[in-house]
């Protein structure tokens, strides 16, 4: 009489696998369960492998920094320096630094000092001057989105300065650490054609460009 493949006693319940009575098909069957398993578990660990680079795929940042020329006559022509995130996921900017011949920019103000020899103004005298806004990069990105870190307008009066401004952008270089959601970090010269460099985090900045 076979063996019943559970056993109920007064302590536990005992399972016991089906057997054949034939000692190398039940260590075959056994051998082929445990094959199955092994499988199925790799198959599995791959499976969540590749769902992480998707997840991360679809929440990838990628930061550049664009400076753009717009407008035709005195009083329209604008001068926009522009983060933009090109990624499909939010950045998270954890620093951004400006550097102007080499040295560093510590806000516009100083920029506008050191480029366009704008003596220190009140925000209104600077406004009359050309200045439309600036805005601090350091902050959270939205996919697809950007900020202007500084836009400047020509002022009847005050077209050296933009001039000035202008022939600065070929000088001036940035270079910005950030984040995604997933905590992957970057370090970039902010071109259009850079290859951001992975890092493990960004590390605290306190020497960088801010407004």
């Amino acid at each position: 009489m076979s063996e019943p493949p559970v056993q109920t006693s007064v302590d536990d319940v005992h399972a016991h696998a089906h057997k054949t009575g034939h000692r190398w098909v039940d260590m075959a069957i056994a051998v082929s369960a445990i094959t199955i398993s092994v499988i199925s578990l790799f198959v599995a660990i791959e499976h969540g492998k590749t769902e992480e680079k998707l997840v991360a795929a679809n929440s990838w940042p990628f930061l550049v920094f664009q400076t753009t020329d717009n407008g035709f006559a005195t009083d329209s022509r604008t001068l926009n320096f522009r983060l933009q995130n090109s990624g499909v996921g939010p950045a998270r900017v954890r620093s951004f630094k400006v550097t102007l011949d080499g040295r560093l920019v510590h806000n516009h103000a100083e920029l506008m000092a050191r480029c366009c020899g704008v003596a220190t103004a009140s925000l209104e005298q600077q406004f009359a001057m050309g200045l439309i806004s600036q805005n601090d990069a350091v902050g959270v990105l939205p996919a697809r989105d950007g900020v202007n870190v500084l836009a400047w307008r020509e002022r009847p009066g005050h077209e050296q300065i933009w001039n000035s401004l202008n022939a600065a952008r070929q000088r001036l270089r940035f270079e910005a650490c950030y984040c995604s959601v997933l905590d992957e970090c970057w370090t970039s010269d902010l071109t259009s054609t850079s290859n951001p460099h992975r890092v493990e985090q960004c590390p605290i900045d306190t020497d960088g460009y801010s407004d």
